[in-house]
């Protein structure tokens, strides 16, 4: 009599972590398929670790679906704290809740191991978990890069790599993702456009200078800021 009844006991607890489950068979998974190519041990630990790493990431998209079955009111606050990051940018702060409802469905994530590049891409990027670096400077949980993302001009942009100091987690939102939720929420669309704007008159006064200092540099002499406009303007001729 007690076999049946142990066998059930057995398997509600196997339901019990699901993930955990998961996440077991997928390591199991991972040492059958190290040990049939043969790799040696230093990447066999990497791969383990790496797996490991990014556990929490593939639990997080596992329940996206569930979030989608949601009402608008509840996945306004389920999504605030995945878009946290987005609500700190300053052309975003007033930005309303539905927005970034949609937002947080086109949010993707990644793990790289330390030392790896994250490349650079036309999109706004944040550390979910560990710590990058970028332009020389720590980025750790909620920190982000790539606001020049609205820009259209790529000469305007900084396209530098970032670099993970540990195993990190790092959200990105493309630019083609983000403009296509903005086709639905006009005022977004201004705040952003507004933002476009301001960015763009910055970064093009430093780079015409950068541009005059290149000028200078190259001629070896410090000549009248007049006649290097001619010569500007000579060239666009």
């Amino acid at each position: 009599h007690l076999i049946p009844i142990q066998g059930n006991v057995c398997g509600i607890m196997s339901t019990l972590d699901v993930e955990g489950i998961e996440h077991n068979q997928i390591m199991d998974a991972l040492n059958m398929f190290v040990a049939d190519r043969g790799f040696d041990h230093k990447l066999c630990r990497r791969l383990r670790a790496y797996l490991h790493n990014s556990k929490d990431l593939a639990k997080a998209n596992r329940y996206t679906h569930i979030v989608e079955r949601l009402s608008p009111q509840l996945q306004g606050e389920v999504s605030h704290e995945s878009t946290a990051w987005l609500r700190k940018l300053w052309f975003l702060k007033t930005a309303n809740t539905e927005f970034f409802v949609e937002v947080a469905f086109k949010i993707k994530g990644g793990v790289y191991e330390p030392g790896e590049r994250i490349e650079w891409s036309n999109s706004l990027f944040s550390v979910g978990k560990g710590v990058a670096s970028r332009n020389g400077r720590v980025r750790t949980r909620g920190c982000c890069w790539g606001e020049d993302m609205v820009l259209e001009s790529f000469e305007l942009k900084e396209p530098h790599s970032a670099f993970a100091l540990t195993f990190v987690e790092i959200l990105t939102l493309s630019r083609e993702h983000m403009y296509d939720v903005l086709e639905d929420f006009e005022e977004e669309k201004k705040m952003v456009r507004r933002a476009c704007v301001r960015m763009a008159m910055k970064r093009g006064i430093l780079h015409c200078a950068k541009l005059i200092m290149d000028r200078t540099t190259r001629m070896g002499t410090r000549n009248d800021l007049r006649d290097l406009w001619g010569d500007f303007e000579e060239e666009k001729k």
